[in-house]
């Protein structure tokens, strides 16, 4: 299914043509999309980058598709070294100074743009980010592998957010909330078995 059929279906299955209604369908789709990768963790979605640190700076930047970690790790002199996740508050309770420099041994997710690294790094490692991102969107691409093989589950998602938009009656919100767990209980499956041999597992 590609993105103009997926957009038209919306629109007939909801019988809602009101303009705004129609305008915010991209959002729905968009949103509905984040929340399948996120839940599913598929294979479409992994990406391996690399950043550098920055000497006597707590944080690194993230990229910019970055929304969840798998693995950080910092190359050093003696080879790679695979970083712990562990929150902001333990990393600033571990390393109360902040100017005080090491190799870094820690890190923590701090914002939507930048990890914070514990201890604050004492040269510029190159860093190894191998995380989950959102692939690029139907709404942009026309067609994706998600709407090709798992239409339904991306329907029952953006439709699950349509009706919140709508304030859709509770029954209907259900019977799509059944649709989408089911749908996405296969598609964990099949994300569980593909394997992409570039990402480190």
């Amino acid at each position: 299914m590609n993105y103009t059929s997926l957009a038209a279906l919306i629109e007939s299955t909801t019988q809602n043509n009101e303009p705004t209604f129609v305008a915010t369908i991209p959002t729905f789709v968009q949103m509905a999309e984040r929340q399948i990768h996120m839940e599913a963790r598929l294979p479409s979605a992994r990406k391996n980058t690399t950043g550098v640190t920055v000497i006597g700076s707590q944080f690194v930047t993230l990229p910019l598709d970055y929304i969840t970690g798998k693995a950080i790790e910092i190359v050093t002199a003696a080879g790679t070294v695979n970083l712990l996740p562990k929150s902001p508050e333990f990393i600033t309770e571990m390393y109360p100074v902040a100017a005080t420099v090491a190799q870094p041994r820690y890190y923590a997710q701090y914002d939507t743009t930048s990890l914070m690294l514990g201890p604050t790094p004492d040269q510029a490692y190159p860093v190894n980010f191998h995380y989950f991102a959102v692939p690029t969107s139907i709404v942009t691409a026309g067609n994706t592998w998600l709407g090709d093989n798992f239409e339904h589950v991306l329907l029952y998602a953006s439709l699950l957010h349509a009706y919140v938009f709508m304030k859709g009656s509770a029954d209907i919100m259900a019977y799509y909330k059944a649709a989408y767990d089911a749908g996405i209980t296969e598609l964990r499956v099949v994300a569980s078995n593909t394997k992409q041999t570039n990402f480190r597992e």
